[in-house]
């Protein structure tokens, strides 16, 4: 790609990097709270960590395109755990006090703490309480969930390149407007929320409801980068998504996102 499509691309990081901290900083002091307008934009930061995750999968499958040589799987291990775990546990080891006083209320850590504290720093080295949403208030658990979901497309990621790169093209616009529909029902369903609030935070945070941004991310590149597949009906498809996304935030009855995460 060319220096100044990475220059977009890092535009869009810092877009969503700022609506995500917006969107905390309204929580946490309401620091919005007289820009009415700007506060129903950013009161839908859930959307923010939906571009991470969209620019993961395409950022990494220009990195990455083909995994034949010899030690290249195990260099792209190697480079994601080097990328991800130095800063996780600089996290994970300045918050370290407060795990020894967030299992009130939990059975397990009243009737055995040594193997509830062991319990949660297995779940904390190995990235997987994106998986455990209930385990939230424990550590830094709700901080953290997003690296953890990042840990488990990078698990996938070797695999689903492959076999997405390899695609024809018909099979690979399926997988690029099934991964869009698979998000539409998921976004439907939080805000539905089946009636519990514990089942709106499942479908934020829980990696498989994520994959289908990161799988999206990954067939827009193999799309318009590697194949060069300028579609008409992509086009008409993403002002589409776009107008349903302004109609989303603007939707006077639609929930904060204080309930998802």
């Amino acid at each position: 790609m060319k220096r100044r499509e990475f220059e977009y691309l890092n535009l869009a990081r810092f877009i969503g990097a700022f609506w995500v901290l917006l969107f905390h900083a309204n929580i946490l002091f309401g620091v919005l709270s007289i820009l009415h307008v700007i506060n129903t934009i950013f009161n839908q930061g859930v959307l923010g960590m939906t571009l991470f995750f969209v620019l993961s999968g395409f950022v990494l499958s220009h990195r990455y395109k083909k995994f034949e040589a010899p030690g290249s799987l195990r260099d792209f291990y190697v480079a994601r755990i080097v990328r991800l775990y130095p800063v996780y546990f600089f996290m994970a080891f300045t918050t370290l006090p407060t795990l020894f006083s967030s299992g009130e209320g939990f059975t397990l850590f009243e009737s055995a703490p040594t193997i509830w504290l062991i319990s949660m720093i297995i779940i904390g080295l190995l990235a997987m309480q994106a998986w455990a949403p209930a385990l939230f208030p424990t550590w830094n658990f709700g901080g953290s969930w997003s690296l953890s979901v990042e840990a488990f497309f990078y698990s996938l990621f070797p695999a689903i390149r492959t076999k997405i790169g390899n695609f024809p093209n018909r099979t690979l616009l399926v997988v690029l407007f099934a991964s869009l529909g698979a998000m539409v029902i998921i976004a439907v369903l939080m805000f539905l929320q089946l009636g519990q609030r514990s089942q709106t935070l499942i479908f934020y945070v829980l990696p498989i409801f994520r994959i289908p941004e990161f799988i999206l991310g990954i067939s827009i590149y193999v799309v318009c980068v590697e194949r060069c597949l300028h579609l008409r009906s992509l086009y008409v498809v993403s002002s589409l998504s776009f107008v349903i996304l302004l109609m989303l935030i603007y939707w006077k009855n639609l929930p904060s996102n204080i309930e998802y995460g």
